[in-house]
């Protein structure tokens, strides 16, 4: 039985973003002690470079200090960080966990952003904006504070930001490893041809779309795609064309957002300043908020952006589409204004935001009174930073904290088109792992007041068949009750290829997505066959680096060649594209290897994840139709050092295990046997009549090459074989024992 889920909301609409708890790392309630402890001459040599924008990384020693954890790490990379802040006399780091200890993390992460705020006189203003994000339930960077010391010298109060990453983003779609692209500015996501290349551009030493994972691969058509999408679609088409590339709501209330805390220096004014995500569940792309410090009425423009008109808040100067084109479709707008409406009663709320703001002045009061660095570049004393929250200081801080919030807010209200009550559905998506079991999930965000949803199936895209309405009751399917997630379990689909899927809001004539999803019910006739598998290698075959790492084996079976693009292996069910074949072709017969390290900057044959000795299923996928297709599964047995599991020739249903492994070679049946068969073994071989056991068997199957099964036999001690046709063949008993013989 295949189920179904969907995800909706009242008004406000269901993230699906967890952001986790602070935890060890970023305490809320007081301020732990950083200690980076360097080289002098190494630590002279990173200013020198790093203030040029040379991002290398030096080694030093890394040591955190609080109530709940007192830890030190011997091996990080450290350099300064930031654009503008590298001339700043008050510096930015970033600690590196992973450079010198490939895989490494600490407390789950892989790198750290200890930034100076070095023109907030609060110290608080980023923090307090990521807190912000965090409680309006959009992906946010976990923030505290702490002491920062190097070589025991105290360089202040610094903020402590967690870093945007594969770890970051695996809480938006429990994966992770898809596309990340860092857009700094200037980054308008306008249109700039059909080229994917052409978005490789540069500018400062870097790319403006700067792909962070999956650089092996290095291929930029999905933002390609989303761009040409969100500036050539007519409007009337784009609700449809963008929402199967883009989670448009989750932007709009980030839009919201960022207009409400005045982040200037993010995508609507400064083009510059956020991340792309490439979510591996849904296929949309993301948009994530990135370095939210000149916020909470910070300005270098001249401009007050506490009166800026939030319908017209983008640049006269610049076209911002992802803003500006959204504003421009009506339904857009009207979510756009209700959740402004949201935020200002809720996380962006003058008293809330003062309660934040009052509490992190109490916790960081006595380390910014002995800060010996918090009068740098701009000369703050401790008292202005004591009046930070209430009072404005001047230059480029007109308002207090609590002074902004509250100007902001009543503005806005005054700008706001009126409250209108919207009935759409959001980004879907399905997870399963069809054919292979009849089982999963799909999912549907829903916005306005929900009228009785259904889930629809249809054969042609045409005529649709309801699958049941969608409960939040908590009876199974549906895990809990009241918790925003509908399910519904499924009838038997058709008899088809596949079917086209979506939810559907029965009297609104609203649909998710516009022409539906397409789940496919059987497997792909591609002629790629994953051919071998070892899970266990410690002397067999050797990388180019000379690591024994596990692999796999793929094989063309075709009579011509088949490009791998488009194709993708994976260990999760649930994560069909998480790793992508590089765009090569197999010749006609040609076997291919893979290496299961989990280590893809490698080269684009090292895979993303690693194989467990103990057993696990591999997939191989196909994307079609904007959907994953299974054309190749195989459940991975335990395997001992050494030993592969592989087809009994090439191609063939019949699976075994190898004493001797072939990789990138033709798998050969001769000479193998199975663990178990000291105690057992046949005679004559070749035979043509009668073939015998030398133990009486409780079972026997006797098995072709093809993997069919053309005799079985119990209770015996021999079995005629007369009947068989010339050819190779093989008997398993009841304890898994496998010998080989001929019928002539």
């Amino acid at each position: 039985m295949l189920f179904v889920l969907c995800s909706f909301s009242t008004l406000i609409g269901v993230s699906q973003v967890v952001n986790p708890d602070f935890g060890l790392v970023f305490p809320q309630d007081e301020v732990p002690v950083v200690r980076i402890i360097i080289d002098p001459d190494t630590l002279a040599a990173l200013f020198e470079t790093g203030e040029t924008g040379d991002q290398r990384e030096y080694k030093a020693t890394f040591r955190f200090e609080s109530s709940g954890l007192t830890q030190t790490i011997q091996q990080v990379g450290f350099r300064l960080r930031g654009n503008t802040s590298l001339q700043a006399q008050r510096k930015s780091f970033k600690v590196s966990f992973n450079t010198y200890v490939q895989g490494a993390k600490w407390q789950g992460l892989e790198k750290l952003n200890l930034n100076g705020s070095h023109n907030d006189p609060s110290r608080m203003r980023a923090n307090l904006s990521w807190n912000i994000m965090r409680n309006a339930n959009l992906p946010a960077s976990r923030a505290g504070y702490v002491k920062f010391y190097i070589n025991d010298e105290y360089k202040g109060l610094y903020n402590n930001i967690e870093h945007i990453d594969e770890q970051f983003t695996k809480r938006i779609d429990g994966i992770g490893s898809g596309n990340l692209y860092k857009c700094l500015y200037p980054a308008p996501l306008t249109f700039i041809s059909n080229n994917p290349d052409s978005y490789k551009l540069e500018a400062q030493g870097r790319r403006v779309y700067d792909l962070k994972t999956n650089r092996y691969l290095d291929d930029y058509s999905d933002l390609a795609n989303f761009i040409k999408i969100l500036n050539q679609t007519p409007i009337n088409n784009l609700p449809c064309e963008l929402e199967a590339v883009f989670n448009v709501d989750s932007y709009l209330k980030q839009a919201a957002l960022d207009v409400l805390i005045g982040n200037w220096d993010g995508y609507i004014y400064n083009n510059n300043n956020f991340y792309l995500y490439h979510n591996l569940k849904t296929d949309l792309l993301e948009f994530i908020a990135y370095d939210v410090d000149n916020t909470l009425g910070i300005d270098w423009l001249g401009i007050d952006w506490t009166t800026r008109n939030i319908y017209n808040w983008s640049p006269s100067w610049g076209e911002r589409p992802l803003f500006t084109r959204l504003l421009e479709v009506p339904q857009y707008k009207t979510r756009f204004t209700n959740y402004m409406h949201e935020l200002i009663n809720s996380s962006c709320n003058v008293d809330s935001v003062a309660i934040m703001a009052m509490h992190d002045l109490d916790i960081i009061s006595s380390a910014v009174q002995s800060d010996p660095y918090h009068s740098l570049d701009y000369g703050f004393s401790y008292n202005d930073f004591l009046q930070s929250v209430d009072e404005s200081w001047g230059g480029q801080l007109d308002y207090g904290i609590v002074p902004y919030v509250e100007t902001r807010n009543n503005t806005a209200l005054n700008q706001l088109d009126n409250f209108v009550s919207t009935k759409s559905l959001g980004a879907f998506w399905m997870q399963h792992d069809y054919p292979e079991v009849a089982s999963g999930i799909a999912m549907v965000a829903a916005f306005g007041n929900i009228d009785s949803t259904v889930f629809q199936f249809s054969s042609d895209g045409n005529s649709w068949t309801d699958g049941g309405s969608m409960k939040d009751d908590g009876i199974f399917p549906d895990a809990l009750s009241n918790d925003g997630i509908f399910t519904t379990s499924l009838p038997s689909f058709p008899t088809a290829d596949f079917v086209y899927c979506r939810a559907a809001m029965v009297d609104s004539s609203v649909f998710s997505p516009c022409e539906g999803k397409v789940l496919f019910l059987t497997e792909s006739n591609s002629q790629i066959f994953i051919n071998e598998v070892m899970s266990n290698n410690a002397t067999v075959i050797a990388d180019e680096n000379g690591q024994f790492d596990d692999w796999i084996e793929l094989w063309n079976a075709g009579s011509n060649p088949i490009s791998l693009n488009g194709k993708f292996l994976s260990d999760d069910a649930d994560e069909p594209y998480k790793f992508a074949l590089p765009n090569v072709a197999l010749t006609p017969g040609q076997h291919l290897l893979f290496w299961a390290d989990n280590d893809e900057l490698l080269s684009r044959y090292h895979t993303n994840f690693s194989l467990s000795a103990s057993g696990e299923t591999l997939r191989l996928y196909t994307k079609e139709m904007n959907s994953p297709r299974l054309v190749d599964v195989v459940e991975v047995p335990s395997l001992t050092e050494d030993f592969s599991y592989g087809r009994l020739t090439d191609g063939s249903a019949v699976w075994y295990t190898f004493e001797i492994p072939t990789p990138q070679a033709t798998n050969q049946i001769l000479g193998i046997e199975s663990e178990n068969s000291i105690w057992f073994n046949i005679f004559p071989n070749p035979a043509n009549q009668k073939l015998y056991f030398t133990e009486f068997v409780k079972s026997a199957e006797v098995i072709d090459l093809t993997g069919r099964i053309v005799i079985k036999k119990g209770d015996a001690n021999q079995i005629d074989i007369s009947f068989l046709n010339v050819g190779l063949y093989f008997i398993k008993t009841e304890k898994g024992t496998m010998k080989f013989f001929k019928s002539e």
